[in-house]
């Protein structure tokens, strides 16, 4: 009875190469050929980047050997490029770096401009008068021009070209309104915490403005104004109401105003500052900055009112 009963073993294994050997059978093609393809396309891709650093090499000859460094560990160093000769060699990068001293000699120029009130409210810049003016073509103006758009200085209209952002006298009190707070807040933080130097800068700026109050000049006046207020953005310590403030600032340059009546009491407010912050008085110091915008808000007021006057007349 039992010797009736047999069992259909399948065939051992022969054994043959998995990648590379022939199957025994059709059917044990169907496993083997992903791996094949698999192997296949590791070694072309292997060839594929001996054949590019052959390539580089015979593009390079010269500057690739002392450039292909290799470690203790056979990675290639820092200081391997395979992209092209050595940055010394590069001729192109000079001329790149001069465009781009051009572009910012042209922006320095033009808030130089700004800054003297050459361009007042919604004045019309020529690029091409201007680049003529510099010497350079109009290329980095209109560079120069873009990134005073960035800034808030300058609007381009399509077609027409581009003009300095029209400030109204409205549009001022709002803007020292904000400015008041926010220069506020500068002060007071900087007479909490005192930044190394920045009293002893802003001693020397209210030296020099000395002699422009004597002689009424209110221009040179303007000039360390700006740079008075700067000293108290970078030190009040926050990058945030640092960037803001610098933004308003830029937004006020246009608008142009007669300050020479009220001089002596803005270099006075300047005076009565540092004396807070050289106390570390944080509250003395916010209100001197907020009474300092409101009496530059109430010249704003005069200006508004003299010109409803004049428009309606005797």
């Amino acid at each position: 009875m039992h010797s009736l009963l047999t069992i259909n073993e399948p065939p051992a294994p022969q054994a043959q190469d998995v990648l590379w050997g022939k199957p025994s059978s059709p059917r044990a093609l169907g496993p083997i050929l992903p791996m094949v393809l698999i192997q296949l396309s590791y070694k072309l891709s292997k060839l594929y980047d001996r054949f590019t650093i052959i390539l580089y090499f015979v593009k390079y000859p010269l500057t690739s050997l002392p450039w292909l460094a290799f470690n203790t560990r056979g990675a290639i160093s820092s200081k391997t490029s395979i992209s092209g000769p050595a940055p010394g060699n590069v001729k192109p990068m000079p001329e790149k770096l001069q465009r781009n001293t051009l572009k910012e000699q042209a922006y320095q120029a033009l808030r130089e401009m700004i800054a003297s009130h050459r361009f007042t409210s919604g004045t019309w810049i020529n690029a091409e008068h201007i680049a003529g003016e510099l010497g350079v073509s109009r290329t980095p103006v209109w560079q120069a021009l873009k990134q005073l758009e960035a800034e808030g200085l300058v609007q381009h209209v399509p077609h027409r070209g581009a003009r300095m952002i029209e400030m109204t006298p409205a549009m001022a009190l709002d803007l020292y309104e904000v400015r008041g707070v926010l220069e506020g807040l500068a002060a007071s933080r900087l007479a909490a915490n005192p930044r190394p130097g920045a009293l002893e800068r802003m001693e020397r700026i209210l030296a020099r403005q000395r002699l422009p109050v004597e002689q009424g000049d209110a221009m040179a006046y303007s000039r360390s104004d700006f740079e008075f207020h700067a000293v108290l953005y970078e030190s009040c310590g926050n990058w945030l109401l640092q960037e803001q403030l610098e933004q308003i600032k830029n937004k006020a340059r246009p608008f142009v105003r007669d300050i020479t009546p009220i001089l002596s009491q803005l270099h006075q407010d300047h005076h009565r500052l540092l004396q807070a912050l050289r106390a570390g008085d944080a509250a003395a110091a916010s209100q001197v900055m907020i009474e300092h915008n409101q009496r530059a808000r109430r010249l704003v007021e005069h200006i508004q009112a003299a010109g409803a006057a004049k428009e309606t007349g005797p």
